[in-house]
Order: C-alpha cells, then sequence, then structure tokens
C-alpha cells in the first residue's frame, strides 16, 4: 500500500475559494498512491476535512474557540506553541497509523523543515517540490519567503533543506539549473515534475459570452491572468496598455486577479483615462479564465506558471517575457512569441503586429497547444510523477 503525506503552507478556505480543490484530488496520482493526507500546519482554524475516503487534510489552527481571547496577540503566540507540539509529538503518530509511504514539502522553507524532522525521526522518503524562483521574488519586491524578515535566514533553510531531502522536484528544467547551480546538487538528486492540466475540462468549459458579460465594445481582446503582485511584473500590463493605446484603439485588455497592487493599478487606469482599453475584473472562476483565454486574441504572460499552461492550452497565440522557464513553452516564432523582460516597446510592437496576422497568430496558438499537451496534459503529466514516485521508493527499497 503506498500512501503519500503532503505538507503545504495554506489552507482549505483558501483554496477552495481559488478553486483548486481539483488539484488536491488528483495528488493520488492516478490512484498510484492508495491514500492522500495532507497537513496544513500553521492555519486559522483546527479542522479535518474529508474530501474523500482516501483523501483528507489536516490543518492546526491558532483560533480560539473563545473568540474574545482571539483579539489578544499572546493567544495567537501561546496557541502556536501549541501548534509546535502538536506536530513534534502527536502528528508523528498519525504518519506512522496511516502507514505513510512518502512525505513531500511543497516549499523548501519551513513545510520543508517540519517534512525533514518526520522523515528522520520515521525513516520515510522526504521529497521537496519547488513551484516558484524565491529569488526572482525578492528581486521584484513582491511575494517571497524570509525568516524574521530576512531573505538571507530563509536562504540558509533553503539550502539546508535542498543538502537533506531524498529528491528535489522543480516545476521547470530553468528552476533544476538554478538549484543546482546554486548548491552544487547531484544531479541524480533532482527531477522536472510537471504541472498537468486537464485539456478535456478546457476543452469542454460551459460558453460564455465574454464581450457581454464585461461590457467589451472593442474588436480585440488581451486576455492578462495572473496575481496582482510585483513579482508577477503586473504593473507592467499598465504601461503597456497606455503605449499600445497610441498605436490603436481597437482592444481591451482583461485583467483577471487580485493581490496588493490592485488599488494602485486601479488608480493608474483612471488617472490615465485607459477604462475603455484595460479591465480589472478581479479574481474569477476557473470556467471565466478558462473562457478569457479562449477568447482572446492574444494572451499575454509577463511571468507566469500555470497560467502559462493553460495561455497555451487554449490554442491562441501567445506573447510572454523570455524569462524564467517561458521559453521552455514558447518557442519564439514557433510556439509563440517572445520579448526581452520589461521591454514595453517590444511588447507593444509584438501585439500590434500578431493583431494585424491573422494567420500566424492561428499557427502559433495551434503550436503552443500541441507543445503544452506534450508534457503538461493530465495524462502525460500522472505518468511523469508516477516514474519519480516509483524511483524513490524503489531507492527505498519498496
Amino acid at each position: 500500500m503506498r500512501n503519500i503525506l503532503y505538507i503545504v503552507p495554506s489552507d482549505y478556505d483558501s483554496l477552495k475559494q481559488k478553486g483548486v480543490i481539483d488539484l488536491i484530488l488528483q495528488r493520488d496520482e492516478g490512484g498510484f498512491f492508495n491514500k492522500v493526507f495532507t497537513l496544513h500546519p500553521f492555519t486559522k482554524n483546527n479542522k479535518v476535512i474529508k474530501l474523500k475516503e482516501n483523501n483528507i487534510i489536516f490543518e492546526y489552527g491558532w483560533k480560539s474557540s473563545l473568540d474574545f481571547l482571539n483579539k489578544f496577540r499572546i493567544t495567537k503566540i501561546f496557541r502556536t506553541l501549541i501548534i509546535l507540539l502538536k506536530l513534534i509529538f502527536i502528528f508523528p503518530f498519525i504518519i506512522k497509523k496511516e502507514k505513510i509511504s512518502i512525505i513531500r514539502a511543497t516549499d523548501p522553507y519551513y513545510m520543508g523543515l517540519i517534512a525533514l524532522y518526520y522523515s528522520k525521526l520515521l525513516k520515510i522518503p522526504f521529497i521537496v517540490s519547488v513551484h516558484s524562483d524565491y529569488d526572482k521574488g525578492a528581486e521584484l519586491g513582491g511575494q517571497t519567503f524570509k525568516v524574521l524578515g530576512s531573505r538571507k535566514i530563509a536562504k540558509q533553510i533553503e539550502k539546508f533543506v535542498y543538502k537533506k531531502a531524498d529528491l528535489i522536484l522543480p516545476i521547470s528544467n530553468y528552476l533544476k539549473r538554478k538549484i543546482i547551480d546554486q548548491y552544487e546538487i547531484d544531479e541524480n538528486n533532482i527531477d522536472v515534475f510537471y504541472h498537468g492540466v486537464s485539456f478535456e475540462n478546457f476543452d469542454n468549459t460551459k460558453f460564455l459570452n465574454i464581450k457581454e458579460i464585461f461590457n467589451i465594445d472593442k474588436p480585440y481582446i488581451l486576455g492578462y491572468i495572473a496575481r496582482l503582485s510585483k513579482e508577477k511584473q503586473c504593473l507592467d500590463i499598465l504601461y503597456i496598455t497606455k503605449e499600445l493605446v497610441k498605436m490603436r484603439n481597437d482592444f481591451c485588455i482583461l485583467v483577471a486577479g487580485n493581490g496588493p497592487e490592485y488599488n494602485y493599478m486601479n488608480s493608474f487606469i483612471k488617472k490615465n483615462n485607459l477604462e475603455n482599453n484595460i479591465k480589472l475584473i478581479g479574481f474569477q472562476s476557473k470556467n471565466i479564465v478558462f473562457t478569457i483565454k479562449k477568447q482572446s486574441n492574444i494572451n499575454i504572460c509577463l511571468l507566469d506558471g500555470f497560467s502559462l499552461i493553460e495561455a497555451c492550452a487554449s490554442g491562441k497565440p501567445v506573447i510572454a517575457y523570455d524569462t524564467e522557464w517561458h521559453s521552455e513553452l514558447i518557442k519564439d516564432n514557433t510556439s509563440g512569441l517572445l520579448v526581452k523582460e520589461n521591454d514595453i516597446k517590444e511588447m507593444v510592437n509584438k501585439i500590434d503586429y500578431l493583431l494585424n496576422n491573422e494567420k500566424l497568430s492561428h499557427k502559433l496558438g495551434k503550436y503552443a497547444r500541441e507543445l503544452a499537451f506534450q508534457n503538461h496534459s493530465l495524462k502525460n503529466s500522472v505518468k511523469n510523477k508516477q516514474n519519480i514516485y516509483h524511483k524513490i521508493l524503489k531507492k527505498f527499497g519498496e
């Protein structure tokens, strides 16, 4: 029997709001694992959520059942200490009881340290998956990871966890090479795992008229789906709009997403009278997001992960910054167009060029979808991860 434990810095309510519960249900990797357990170690509330009989989430929260106590900082400190005691002394019994075969942390920081502790205590292989370039996030002044306000301390923890992990799983070859170069990791201890997208769900999305829903009276829609945070380069979409409107006025950029830069972006749009050419529509359901990507004449990706895969899956052309892992999926002039990072002028010129070239747009979109399918279809992604898990279990004598 194979069972896996995920240790994740999130909570069920947030994941449900984002519409990604289906991703948790896919963690059995096509039946490779009999049971999937997820630990959310630092949440607000204590919960056990049974998504299915074989897919259970444990949440350890700091909130007291006595509401009046929660306004005191000392309550959070005290109950956080209780969480630590539970993690150290109680949760190992759950791991033993459920016969966990593999522990997977989804960051190389606190989650990685917790996973490492359980791994050493219970002699279970531990892997850490890497979903982001945290250095890039820090460089751009956006979301990253710090310990006691220090990125330097976080980097030391990162190095320690990578060195101790039985396997490191970055989401791209770009991250794989960066980790190897930074920390001199043995290439045998690192594998790329590919995010999977259900092309069937994408294709069978219920039809919605995006122009009617969002009151767009322009011929062309440009889709931009991202968290509105600096590490996503989201402010560049404002400058792109401002420059593009000087060349043509027949487009509207739909910005779906939320984040700390939302208010600034909204003020910028009003101040520069761009309301007819760019709309902030906030967080949207998967159905809306998929439909925007399918109905957009061009999908713009400035610094993206999952969103870039979905943009390619839409079959519509993609213009992306040549940064991080983008060139692994966007082959310039073949499966999309690449633009030098932060080069607003080049981005605007390529958008204008592609809007005027329908034949090329169709060709780029078609090949982008084919390329995305090779590594990122759900079936191929599951096969890739099954092979990785099988390798680590075999190494530990399954």
